[in-house]
């Protein structure tokens, strides 16, 4: 039963992992969510590996390291898919922080395989500290970033501290509730370890030990079942979508609520794609909204005063392009602009990317080269030889 458990977290998350990969989720949501599916989706697997092919892990013992690494990270990653919700920027030096935790665990396991020449010593006392310390590490990350979301999400769910729009709402009370089935899950393992050191060799113990890992199986198989349930509900995963979704989109679409369902299936009339394109570009042009880098679909939508399905049609039907595409092109023509000004000449690439909009330097070169058929640096050489001829 465990077996069938375990196997069915790992089919479930890798499918959910690659629906979340082809989604149309903002940048960071988007890799964080497969992050997690991904990360949960490894666990099980050497779960599955652990208890089904124990053989591969007497062969290639420094695998036993990869589920509580894994078990370390999915916290993390849970933190930073909260900070974004909140629109918090997240620092180099924060994802610096986070490796701490992780390096620890390498080293800490490094430094008992390097002493026990590989597992093959006799002093099993030794082995046992390892895996005592590894769990204890484990329980630790889980209780840590327990406190530090619960902390963020309540100040976001009190009144009057965030503007949170409606998916982000329900994106953080969902994962409120993930939070708990994880640390009650981090609880038992450590109680049924810790049970192990002192009853290891009762008769009853065996029978205790099944019944944990069953519970443990279900509460991830519960958690990565919330997870996929919300997750896919998130509209900003259907924003693209015009006459003919793809398979993930069409597996996503089928938990959705009716009304929402609905929206999705709904079209423009050709009359009404001019007047919604028009407005568009109006309001992006006179207000320059391409120069923001953290622009959605969502958040575009709702400046404009229409639903994004409405938004995201007139761009695919009225312009020929996505919402990425359209924004680029502005912010292109902008950067050009930049490129071409002799008083910006001492501005590197990666500040005109950023200052025309681009969160980053590789997708803006990708973008300028597609729309101007040249590098960014070689348009500014050419037309700073024109401008001293």
């Amino acid at each position: 039963m465990v077996e069938s458990l375990i196997l069915t977290t790992f089919i479930l998350s890798s499918i959910i992992g690659l629906v979340c990969l082809t989604s149309n989720l903002p940048r960071n949501q988007k890799i964080y969510l497969s992050a997690f599916f991904i990360f949960i989706a490894l666990n099980a697997g050497m779960k599955y590996l652990l208890t089904s092919y124990v053989t591969i892990f007497r062969s290639f013992p420094s695998l036993l390291i990869v589920p509580d690494l894994i078990a370390i990270l999915i916290p993390e990653i849970i933190y930073l898919l909260v900070l974004n919700l909140l629109n918090k920027t997240i620092s180099k030096e924060l994802y610096l922080y986070l490796l701490i935790l992780p390096l620890v665990v390498v080293v800490f396991f490094m430094g008992f395989y390097t002493v026990t020449d590989g597992f093959t010593s006799e002093n099993k006392f030794k082995l046992f500290e390892m895996y005592l310390g590894l769990k204890i590490l484990t329980f630790t990350a889980h209780v840590l970033f327990f406190v530090f979301c619960l902390r963020e999400i309540s100040k976001a769910l009190s009144p009057d501290i965030y503007n949170l729009g409606k998916h982000n709402h329900i994106m953080l009370v969902w994962i409120k509730w993930l939070l708990w089935l994880l640390l009650i899950r981090a609880v038992f393992s450590m109680v049924f370890f810790t049970m192990q050191i002192f009853f290891q060799n009762a008769e009853w113990f065996h029978i205790a030990l099944e019944i944990q890992l069953v519970l443990v199986s279900i509460i991830m198989l519960m958690a990565i079942s919330l997870t996929a349930y919300y997750g896919l509900r998130n509209p900003m995963l259907f924003e693209t979508i015009t006459e003919t979704p793809t398979v993930e989109q069409t597996l996503a679409i089928s938990i959705l609520a009716p009304e929402t369902k609905k929206d999705i299936k709904r079209t423009l009339k050709e009359e009404d794609i001019e007047p919604y394109l028009e407005k568009i570009k109006r309001i992006v042009e006179e207000n320059k909204l391409f120069l923001d880098s953290d622009l959605t679909p969502s958040i575009l939508a709702q400046k404009v005063g229409m639903p994004v399905y409405k938004l995201t049609l007139a761009l695919n039907k009225g312009a020929g392009r996505n919402f990425n595409e359209f924004l680029n092109y502005y912010r292109i023509n902008y950067a050009k602009d930049l490129l071409s000004d002799p008083q910006n000449m001492k501005l590197t690439i990666y500040a005109i990317a950023l200052e025309s909009g681009f969160s980053s330097e590789a997708p803006f070169y990708s973008a300028f080269k597609k729309y101007v058929g040249t590098s960014p640096s070689a348009y500014r050489q050419v037309v700073d030889l024109k401008s001293n001829k």
